[in-house]
C-alpha cells in the first residue's frame, strides 16, 4: 500500500469523527439552553374601561427540564392611554426550573386606563430577561388589552336671542350639547317641548344633532315664544335627546331646562263713550296696567285711522304701576261715512321701564258710534238756523220802520 492511500485512509475516519463530534457538540449545548416563556396571562377587565386599573397576571414558564433559568426578570412596556402603577420591571428572587408550580412563577402588574381614554386595543410589550452561567437570553411577547369608552351627554341652556325675552316676544334658545365620556354620540335627535303657556314652535321643537365626538359639543337652536300677557317668571321646558353608540346601543335621555320670561307692562284700554257720526266728541279713555312692571315716563296717543280723527293730542303719564289705571282725555272726530256700532280704535304707546329700557306697544279697544239724532242733525246746523234768525229779525224790523203817513 502506498503512503497516500494510508493517508487518505487515515484522514476520513478522523475528518468523519471531528464532525460528528461537533453535531453532538452542538446538540448538547443546545439541550442545556433554558427557555423562559409567558405560557399564561389573565387581565382581570376585560375590556376595561376609561379610568380604571387592570391587574395584568402573567404566569412564566422555563420549558427546558434543565438547565434552571436563572436572574430573571420582566420588563413592561406601553404607551398612552396605558400607563404602569409602580416599577415597569419585577424580578423572580429564584431559579425558574421545569417542574416549578405555576403560582410561585407568576408575576402581577397594575394597568391604570386614563380617564380621556377613547375606545381601541393597546399592546402592552412584555420582555424577559433570563441567564444560565453568564449567558444572557431574552424573549419578547405582547399582551392587548381592550378599552370601550362610554359617552356621556351633558346639556345646559347656552344663551337666548334677544338675550332678554318679554311677554308678546319671539326669539330663539340655544342649547350646548357636550359628550364629557369617552366614546362617540351617533345619530342624537333633540326635541324640546313646553307644558305651560310659554310656547315652542312646532317647526324647530326637533333638531337633528348628529354625532358628537368624544370631549367635543355640538349647539342647536329651538324657536320660542313668550305670548303676550304671560306672567313674568321662569318656565320649564322638557328636553329629550336619543342617541345611539357606537355599538348601535339606543338610548334616550330627558332634561329640564328654565327658560326666564322678563317682566314687562302690559296694558288694556276701555272706553263707555258713545261717538256720534260726523261730530267731534271729547272721549274718556281708562288705560290700565295688567303687566309685571312699573310703565315709566309713558306717552299714549290715538292713531288717526278710519273712520276716527285726531287734534294729535298726546297724553303723558309720569308713572303707571301694575294694577293701576288712569283716565285720559282725547278730543275724537268721526267720519261722516262711518257705520253705527263698534269701531276699533288703537292707542300708541311709548314708555320706559324702571332701569330705563325704551319700549314701544298698541293697544286696541272698542269704541260705539251711532248715527245722529234729527235735533243733533239741527244743532249740527245751528249756525244756518242763527244767521236765518237774524235775516228774519232784520226783515221784520225792516218793514216796522217803514216811511210814515203823510
Amino acid at each position: 500500500m502506498s503512503t497516500e492511500n494510508y493517508l487518505s485512509k487515515l484522514i476520513m475516519p478522523l475528518f468523519l469523527i471531528v464532525a460528528l463530534s461537533g453535531v453532538f457538540s452542538g446538540l448538547a449545548h443546545a439541550a442545556v439552553d433554558p427557555n423562559v416563556v409567558l405560557s399564561n396571562y389573565s387581565l382581570s377587565s376585560f375590556p376595561a374601561v376609561p379610568g380604571q386599573t387592570v391587574n395584568l397576571t402573567m404566569v412564566f414558564t422555563n420549558i427546558v427540564s434543565t438547565p434552571c433559568a436563572q436572574e430573571v426578570s420582566v420588563q413592561l412596556s406601553d404607551s398612552y392611554p396605558l400607563s404602569l402603577s409602580g416599577p415597569d420591571t419585577q424580578y423572580f428572587n429564584h431559579d425558574l426550573c421545569l417542574t416549578d408550580n405555576a403560582s410561585s412563577n407568576t408575576l402581577v402588574f397594575q394597568i391604570p386606563v386614563d380617564s380621556l381614554a377613547t375606545t381601541g386595543t393597546y399592546p402592552i410589550s412584555v420582555t424577559t430577561d433570563f441567564q444560565k452561567d453568564f449567558l444572557k437570553y431574552s424573549t419578547t411577547n405582547t399582551v392587548y388589552l381592550r378599552v370601550i369608552g362610554q359617552p356621556i351627554l351633558s346639556v345646559n341652556s347656552l344663551s337666548t336671542n334677544p338675550v332678554d325675552i318679554y311677554p308678546g316676544d319671539s326669539g330663539s334658545m340655544t342649547v350646548q350639547f357636550s359628550n364629557t365620556g369617552n366614546g362617540p354620540i351617533e345619530s342624537a335627535i333633540a326635541t324640546l317641548t313646553s307644558n305651560s303657556a310659554f310656547e315652542v314652535k312646532w317647526a324647530g321643537s326637533t333638531q337633528q344633532i348628529g354625532k358628537i365626538d368624544p370631549h367635543s359639543t355640538v349647539q342647536a337652536s329651538f324657536n320660542v315664544e313668550a305670548p303676550k300677557n304671560l306672567p313674568a317668571g321662569n318656565y320649564p321646558l322638557n328636553l329629550s335627546v336619543t342617541y345611539t353608540d357606537e355599538f348601535n346601543n339606543s338610548q334616550t335621555q330627558y332634561y329640564s331646562l328654565m327658560f326666564p320670561v322678563k317682566p314687562k307692562a302690559e296694558f288694556v284700554a276701555s272706553s263707555a263713550d258713545t261717538l256720534v257720526i260726523n261730530q267731534n266728541d271729547l272721549t274718556s279713555v281708562s288705560l290700565t296696567n295688567t303687566g309685571s312692571q312699573d310703565a315709566m315716563k309713558l306717552k299714549v296717543s290715538i292713531q288717526p285711522v278710519y273712520p276716527f280723527g285726531t287734534d294729535g293730542t298726546i297724553r303723558y303719564v309720569e308713572d303707571l304701576a301694575p294694577g293701576q289705571t288712569v283716565n285720559l282725555t282725547y278730543l275724537i272726530s268721526v267720519d261722516k261715512q262711518a257705520t253705527q256700532g263698534q269701531q276699533i280704535v288703537t292707542l300708541d304707546l311709548n314708555y320706559e321701564n324702571p332701569n330705563g329700557r325704551k319700549f314701544s306697544d298698541t293697544v286696541d279697544f272698542a269704541l260705539n258710534v251711532r248715527s245722529p239724532t234729527l235735533t243733533e242733525q239741527v244743532l249740527g246746523y245751528w249756525y244756518l238756523v242763527v244767521a236765518a234768525i237774524l235775516i228774519l229779525a232784520f226783515v221784520i224790523r225792516k218793514r216796522m220802520s217803514g216811511p210814515k203817513k203823510a
